[in-house]
């Protein structure tokens, strides 16, 4: 992609839209969820996103 005069990685703009998502997927599950604690909830937070930024990928290619 082209921004300007720079060129900029599709992967940089697909890992940003995954970190919005799992941003709101996370924030709704904590309402569902009653704010209980996760466990782990680092682990969780990485495991989303990772989870969304494979959904995008999958979704654009």
């Amino acid at each position: 992609m082209v921004v300007g005069e720079f060129l900029i990685s599709p992967m940089l703009v697909y890992a940003l839209a995954a970190l919005v998502i799992a941003g709101l997927i996370r924030s709704l599950l904590h309402r569902v969820l009653a704010n209980h604690e996760l466990w782990f909830e680092a682990w969780f937070d990485i495991s989303l996103f990772i989870i969304c930024l494979t959904g995008i990928v999958a979704l654009v290619t």
